[in-house]
Formats: C-alpha cells, sequence, structure tokens
C-alpha cells in the first residue's frame, strides 16, 4: 500500500555496480535516475505527498543527491579496500562488498532520504525511525541481490559449454523455480532448503550461477511475501519483509562468499598451473640445455666417479652412457701420463681433494680411441647439508685446435725473432750503404747546382752583348739596313731573347736548389706591382687576339714580402696562361681573405687532364712534349713558380678541366717568407 518500501530495491545494487564499472561518469545518471523515480512517485501518488510543484522537486532532488552520495561512497571504499581487484576476486572481497556497499555505505541514502522527506512534511517525525531502518534493510537487500549481478555478468568468466553442464544448468534453474513455488507460494518450510541450491550455484557455475540463483530467488520470495504466503508472513507487511530480507542476507551472502572462495580457488589453481607449466618449460629447457649443449657437462664425485656426462660429453670422447657412468675420471676421460711424460694422476688427485682450488683448470684429456685432446674446465663444488663436498659440477670446452694454433704462432714468433734479427742486421748494413750513396748523391747534385749557377752566368753575359749590338744595328746606328738584313737580325735578337730566358730560368731553379736564392720581407705597393706586371705581358695577349683582364679587391694596397719574387711568380703565370690559350681570355685577381693573399690567374685554355696534375710542378717537366710539341719553354715555369711562393712561406694550387681552361691560385699570408737566405 502507499507508504510502504519495496524490501528489495535493486536501483541502490545498480548504481553502486555502475559506479565501480564506470567511474565518476555513472554519477550523473544515478542521481537523474533517483530523482525521475522520486518525482514520478509523487506524481502518480506512490509517495504520500504534502506539497506539489517545488517542494516535491527539492525532496526528490536532495533524495538523489543521497543515492548518489551511498553509490559514490560505496564505489570508493569497496574499491580501496579491495586493492582495486574486483569485489567478487575473493571471499574476502565479497565480504567487503558485503559489509562496507550492501550494509555500510546503504545508510547514506535513507539518511538523506527520510530526512528530505521528513523536512518536506512527507513523513511524520515519530515515524523517522522506522521508515530510515525499511529504507535502508530495502536498499541493503537490492544492493545485495543486484551488485554481485551485474559484477558478474560484466567480467568475463570461462564457460566450458559441453552437454553434461547444459543439463546440470537446466536441472538447477527447473529445481530452484520449483522449490521458490512451493516456499513462497504454498507455504512449505523449506525456505532454507533454498541454500543448498544457491551453493550448488556457487559451486559448479561460480559467481554467475549464484548471484542468477540468488535474483530469482529473491524476485519470486518478494511477490510470495507480498500476497502473505511465504514463511516469513508476520502480523504486518513491513514484519515479514524484515523477516525476508534477514533470510535473503543470510543466504545470499553465503552463497556469494563461496562463490568467491570458487573463484579465488580457480584463479590460484590457475596460476599453480601457469606455475607449473612454466616449471616444466624450465626444467625441459635446462634439460635441453644440458643434454644439447655444445659444451662438455660433467658430474662427478670428489673419488673421481662420474654421475653424469651428457650427450655431447658423450660423443665428444666416444663413450656410450653405461660405459662410463660409475668409473673413474682416470683412465677414462683423463690419462695417467701427460704427452709430456707428467703424472696426471698426481694432478687429479689433488682436484678431487682441494676442487676449489681448481675453479678454473685447463688440462689433457683423453677419447676413447685414445687420442689426446685439451679441454679448459669451469668446475663447480656443490656442498650437501653438512657442507662437505657432494659433487662437483665441470663444464669443458674442447680448445685442442687453439692449443695447436698457440704452439704454431709461438713457433712462428722463435722463427720472427730470428729473421727480425736478420733482416735488422741487413738494414744496418744497406742504411750504411745508402748513407754513402746519398753523401755521393747530395754532393753531385751540390757540384751540378753550382755547376749550372756558373755556367748560367756565364752564358748570360755574352748573350746580353749579342741583344745590345743586335739592337744597335737595328736602329741602323751603324748604317742602314735592307729589308731581308732587318728580319735576320729580328730573328736573332728574338732567339737570342728567348734563350736568355731559358738561362735565366735555369739559373733560378739553380740558385733555388744550391739554397742560394734570397727573399726580401718589405712594404709595397701590391696593386701597382700587379697592375705592371699585367701591363708588361699585355702585348703578348694583344697578339693572340686575347682579352687580359684585371680584377683587384678594395682591400689590395700595400703588403709586406718580396716584390721582386711575386712579380716574377705572376709573370710566369701570366706568360703560361697565354701561351696555352688560342681563344678567349686571361684573368688575374686579387683579394684579401682573412689576412692571407690570393691572387689567381684563369685561362680559358686547354686545360690539364687530371693525370697530368703530379708533373706541372716538377722541374724540366712539361704536358706538350715530344718532338712535335706545340709550345716551347722548358718546363721551369711551374716549377719556379711552386718554389718562391714555398720561400715566401705559403702555397699554389690548380685547378683545371681539359679543353675548359685552368686556374692557378697563390696564396701567401700577411708577413710571410721573412728575410734571409734557403
Amino acid at each position: 500500500p502507499p507508504g510502504n518500501i519495496t524490501p528489495v530495491f535493486p536501483a541502490a545494487g545498480l548504481a553502486l555496480a555502475a559506479v565501480i564499472i564506470m567511474g565518476r561518469n555513472a554519477l550523473i545518471g544515478v542521481w537523474l535516475g533517483s530523482f525521475a523515480a522520486n518525482f514520478l512517485s509523487f506524481i502518480d501518488g506512490s509517495m504520500p505527498s504534502v506539497h506539489m510543484g517545488v517542494p516535491n522537486v527539492l525532496v526528490s532532488a536532495f533524495i538523489g543527491i543521497g543515492a548518489v552520495s551511498g553509490a559514490a561512497a560505496g564505489s570508493y571504499l569497496v574499491r580501496r579496500l579491495c586493492g582495486n581487484e574486483s569485489p567478487l576476486q575473493s571471499g574476502r572481497n565479497v565480504l567487503i562488498l558485503v559489509a562496507v556497499g550492501a550494509l555500510g555505505c546503504c545508510a547514506i541514502s535513507p539518511s538523506v532520504g527520510v530526512l528530505s522527506l521528513s523536512l518536506g512534511g512527507n513523513i511524520p517525525w515519530d515515524q523517522f525511525n522506522y521508515s530510515w531502518v525499511t529504507w535502508w534493510v530495502g536498499d541493503a537487500a537490492g544492493t545485495l541481490v543486484a551488485a554481485p549481478f551485474f559484477l558478474a555478468w560484466r567480467r568475463p568468466q570461462p564457460f566450458h559449454k559441453t552437454a553434461g553442464r547444459i543439463i546440470e544448468m537446466i536441472v538447477l534453474g527447473s529445481v530452484t523455480l520449483l522449490a521458490c513455488f512451493f516456499v513462497f507460494f504454498r507455504n512449505i518450510p523449506f525456505e532454507y532448503g533454498l541454500l543448498a541450491l544457491l551453493l550448488w550455484a556457487a559451486l559448479r557455475f561460480g559467481m554467475r550461477g549464484a548471484s542468477t540463483t540468488a535474483v530469482v530467488i529473491a524476485l519470486l520470495a518478494t511477490v510470495g511475501a507480498s500476497y502473505g504466503s511465504s514463511p516469513f508472513a508476520g502480523k504486518t507487511t513491513n514484519e515479514s519483509l524484515l523477516l525476508l530480507n534477514s533470510f535473503l542476507g543470510v543466504t545470499i551472502t553465503c552463497a556469494l562468499f563461496l562463490a568467491g572462495m570458487m573463484e579465488e580457488q580457480r584463479r590460484t589453481d590457475e596460476k599453480l598451473g601457469a606455475l607449473n607449466r612454466a616449471l616444466r618449460q624450465s626444467e625441459q629447457k635446462y634439460r635441453e640445455l644440458v643434454e644439447l649443449a655444445n659444451s662438455i657437462i660433467l658430474r662427478w664425485t670428489s673419488e673421481g666417479k662420474i654421475t653424469f656426462l651428457n650427450d655431447f660429453g658423450l660423443r665428444f670422447f666416444g663413450y656410450a652412457a653405461d660405459e662410463i657412468l660409475g668409473r673413474h675420471v682416470m683412465d677414462t676421460i683423463a690419462p695417467p701420463t701427460g704427452s709430456d711424460g707428467s703424472d696426471l694422476r698426481q694432478f687429479m688427485e689433488q682436484i678431487c681433494t682441494s676442487p676449489k682450488v681448481f675453479e678454473q683448470n685447463v688440462n689433457e684429456n683423453m677419447r676413447k680411441n685414445g687420442n689426446r685432446v685439451w679441454i679448459a674446465w669451469t668446475n663447480k663444488v656443490v656442498l650437501d647439508e653438512s657442507g662437505n663436498v657432494a659433487e662437483i659440477l665441470s663444464v669443458g670446452t674442447d680448445i685442442t685446435e687453439r692449443k695447436r694454433a698457440e704452439e704454431q704462432i709461438r713457433q712462428l714468433h722463435e722463427d720472427l725473432q730470428r729473421y727480425a734479427t736478420e733482416l735488422e742486421r741487413r738494414v744496418e748494413e744497406r742504411t750504411g750503404e745508402l748513407a754513402v750513396a746519398r753523401d755521393r748523391a747530395e754532393a753531385a747534385d751540390r757540384l751540378k747546382s753550382a755547376f749550372l749557377a756558373t755556367m748560367s752566368h756565364e752564358l748570360r753575359t755574352p748573350l746580353n752583348s749579342i741583344i745590345g749590338f743586335t739592337g744597335i744595328i737595328l736602329q741602323g746606328l751603324a748604317g742602314p739596313l735592307n729589308p731581308e738584313q732587318t728580319k735576320q737580325l729580328e730573328m736573332v735578337r728574338t732567339s737570342a731573347r728567348h734563350l736568355l730566358a731559358l738561362i735565366n730560368d735555369v739559373l733560378d731553379i739553380s740558385k733555388i736548389e744550391a739554397g742560394q736564392l734570397e727573399v726580401a720581407c718589405e712594404a709595397f705597393d701590391l696593386r701597382a706591382s700587379i697592375e705592371k706586371t699585367a701591363a708588361t705581358v699585355k702585348p703578348l695577349a694583344a697578339k693572340k687576339s686575347l682579352s687580359l683582364q684585371v680584377e683587384l679587391a678594395p682591400e689590395i694596397g700595400v703588403w709586406v714580402s718580396d716584390v721582386r719574387r711575386i712579380e716574377q711568380i705572376l709573370i710566369n703565370l701570366l706568360n703560361n696562361a697565354i701561351k696555352f690559350t688560342e681563344r678567349g681570355y686571361v684573368m688575374l685577381t686579387a683579394k684579401i681573405v682573412r689576412n692571407v693573399l690570393q691572387i689567381s690567374v684563369a685561362d680559358t685554355g686547354i686545360g690539364i687532364h687530371t693525370d697530368d696534375f703530379q708533373k706541372i710542378f716538377q722541374p724540366f717537366r712539361q704536358i706538350d712534349t715530344g718532338l712535335a710539341r706545340n709550345h716551347e719553354g722548358t718546363g721551369l715555369g711551374l716549377a719556379i713558380c711552386r718554389r718562391l711562393t714555398e720561400l715566401l712561406g705559403g702555397e699554389i694550387r690548380a685547378e683545371s678541366r681539359l679543353g675548359k681552361g685552368s686556374t692557378f691560385t697563390i696564396m701567401l699570408p700577411a708577413k710571410g717568407g721573412g728575410t734571409g737566405s734557403v
């Protein structure tokens, strides 16, 4: 009738399960559901209403707050106490869910709800305690029935669908429905026999079976109690409901606790099964490792008796297991004497008596066929409970080939020392011979350079006379000449000048090699010097219709170096560029980069092949060689440029592409070269 509260309020259990599963996202849904249900109860008259409109809305809103608070507190405490595990995962967790979620936190919602109804005038204050208990019992029973049901069906649970289990499940359901009919609708006092059905469901079908059976029993018990036909019928309806709730609380708690214990046992069995599988796999791997390892694994007693030898060791030594197990290591895998005649029996006795001393050892062993082998052993002592040596575990590696290789290396090393001694003696003898030959060569070279310097000087004097007197005749100071005579004398003067240039080159290179060339270090006008040098060779370029371009950076001005040698280098580079260029241009550029003077001479001439780059700076070497060569010269120009550049403290570089032209660059540091002679 109006004013009574259902003995099983599943909404409380649904709210707790939802918050446990979904977290805070479910709280707004819990509040909306509670608010809507209570507000509709005011409208349809299920709940006595004193005020219509806003007061009822406020009361419904506060009741919703109570539902949210109870669900939130229950979820937090259950999770915290269960260690973030499922509340149905063990018997302990089930008791936490019952005590905290169903009994403890279910007191929050009736406290807020009954207080709101009393303040709103819907419940008299003298019925506060009675209403609170009725509400609390309904929420507790509803939580006990609904929360495990939703949580159990939310979690995945293995279920083996065999024909026998399906039949058993049908039988359990049928017996439960039949028993509930007789107990709750025919008033047969067999109510606690239903506990056996709950325990059957828990034992055979786990938490899902127990919670589902509990829902069915609670539903039918509530319906039967409302008709007054169940064993729980009392003087009043509320008394009947309280008796029913007590029955449901005891039976369902027992069933859920048993199901939790079974779940915990199942998980423990799974862990033990996994552990046993892992252990078996580990043992199998260990067995395979020992049996199939490419190492000798030997176990033997302190008396020398062999107790185990793995398959690799049996194959290595050539024994069957029954041939060697139980026998002494001597005269089986260890020979009595070594190849060098040493007594190995005494050595093996020392290992048996003091195995810890020989944790690492290398010794000679013997196969069944008598072949000798060398084994590197690692020995581990196994002690018994009394601390005495029970057995020795030895792992061996065949190092026979390594020992042979080491012996060969040692032999090769006595041989190498002998050869090194002989080679050292021969090197000393040859070094002495080379020193004598070097001294002779240096003396001859100095003599050659001195001879060239002297002869070049002696040759320049008559050549200058020839050039000078030929010029006087050509000027007509000695009388008039006919055209043919003028032509012939011009040829004489040209040849004499060419010969003088060759002699000057030979003289310069000779002085450099003889250490007689001096370089100066003084300030001069670099811009004027470069322009003067370019003007000197400009007629040669014009004669071949070549464009001679000069580009000087603004910073080109006063420089400290040997002006004569710089001009000599530039004249050689410009003459070379003009000589080997038939069309196009010759360009001279100068700039200063980080206190380094960079002067480049570029042309559009024949270029240089990559293979000839190593030759161009060597004395008396020309790219254009042979009797039919097109360009004259001694091959000393670039050699002189390199030597002079080095004397001035700089370097020269060349870049070229065959048929595209060449670029020669000299780089001289500021104040480079110094003064003195080289």
